[in-house]
């Protein structure tokens, strides 16, 4: 068998244009499919049948940070928010505070043309509470989710959203009518087979030497491990080959190797903030965290186009330790873009976008950062991921001894 029954009747039912917003009931947690030797979850086993017609795949709950598959799906997801913004005639944020802002920029995202797009909300018991009466709208007049499933605008996307619960009678009736209802069985551990044509091709492609960053893997359980998953992709020493982009995307896969997800890093509490008169710790971790928080604090509103304050943290921290590589850079956002002035502009810039795995890292830590409202400050800027900051130290060490 290549995939599980219950995935099988989604990508029918979804190929019939019967959904495009599908309630999974069931046995939907627990590690309880084995997928290419490693064991996985419903929202894993998901993100691996939907990765290969999705340019933009993430996965959400409650409480949490929005997970996406690769950091090339966050950026896709920031340029399209941005863009449905930018038609309604307003500049939002696209850095959520809570769960409402999270699902508010999901819809914006849905609902604007563009890629290829599919999203797994879990526990939706708690989205859409049976026990409530009135499920109150989403900031920035996004429409509750019981309505989704009816949305001309959805409906009319290649779009497709994925909601996971243990059982329908916690879940409103109202989004249980709406949505396609698909239930999984609570069985025993079932292997999930590759056709070995494909797990051979998958087998021989290298994504990136940040497995642990930039690999569609399970979200770690926790930040200590990721940090250790990271250092173990460093160790490996291989060599990033950017994917490329489809011109026209499938609905669904038909038998496509299933490629794993990644969780997003939580930031730690705020420590102590650095500032630029502070003497920077020793090595190139310390002094990288130190550049970035600076960058950040200078551009404390977000909306940080081209991962701006990345890029000058790390002309600063190259500058600081071998002043001749580059000499002294400064950058300024045109036309959506980052531009590089000063003596090594171009070769600055030729390396940064030959090393793909710099700008994921960038990413990775600039979109761990929330804005509160009013901006940033030295008192509200959180740690930064310690994973994202030692890739990127990482990455500089690299250049500085080639």
């Amino acid at each position: 068998m290549a995939w599980p029954d219950w995935i099988e009747q989604l990508k029918a039912r979804y190929l019939a244009n019967e959904a495009s917003v599908f309630l999974l009931h069931g046995g939907v947690h627990g590690l309880r499919w084995l997928n290419e030797g490693e064991p996985t979850d419903c929202t894993g086993l998901l993100h691996a049948f939907l990765s290969s017609s999705r340019e933009i795949l993430a996965a959400w709950s409650p409480g949490e940070k929005l997970r996406f598959a690769a950091m090339t799906d966050h950026g896709a997801f920031q340029r399209l928010v941005e863009t449905r913004q930018a038609l309604d005639g307003r500049r939002g944020r696209n850095l959520a505070r809570d769960d409402g802002e999270r699902l508010a920029l999901v819809y914006l995202a849905l609902t604007t043309a563009g890629p290829a797009q599919g999203y797994v909300l879990d526990h939706a018991e708690k989205i859409a509470p049976a026990r409530l009466k009135n499920l109150p709208s989403l900031p920035d007049g996004a429409p509750p989710v019981v309505s989704w499933a009816s949305d001309p605008l959805i409906r009319q996307s290649n779009n497709v959203v994925v909601l996971l619960a243990d059982a329908l009678e916690a879940v409103r009736a109202d989004l249980v009518d709406a949505c396609a209802c698909i239930e999984v069985p609570d069985a025993p551990l079932l292997v999930v087979e590759t056709p070995e044509p494909v797990a051979k091709a998958r087998r021989s492609t290298v994504a990136d030497p940040y497995a642990g960053l930039m690999s569609r893997r399970a979200p770690p359980p926790s930040l200590a491990d990721a940090e250790a998953e990271v250092e173990a992709a460093l160790s490996l020493g291989h060599v990033p080959t950017p994917s490329a982009t489809p011109a026209a995307p499938p609905p669904l896969p038909d038998a496509d190797a299933p490629t794993e997800q990644v969780g997003d890093l939580e930031p730690e509490p705020p420590p102590d903030t650095p500032t630029l008169d502070a003497a920077p710790p020793a090595g190139l971790d310390g002094l990288v965290n130190v550049a970035l928080r600076a960058a950040i604090l200078r551009h404390p509103d977000g909306g940080w186009q081209d991962n701006l304050p990345g890029r000058e943290a790390i002309a600063a921290v190259i500058y600081d330790v071998e002043p001749n590589r580059f000499g002294e850079l400064a950058f300024h956002i045109v036309e959506d873009k980052a531009q590089c002035v000063g003596p090594g502009a171009d070769a600055f810039m030729d390396w940064y976008r030959n090393d793909i795995a710099v700008d994921a890292a960038c990413s990775m830590a600039l979109g761990g950062v929330e804005i509160p409202e009013g901006g940033l400050t030295e008192d509200t800027l959180p740690e930064l991921s310690p994973a994202a900051v030692r890739a990127l130290a990482r990455r500089i060490e690299k250049l500085l001894r080639s």
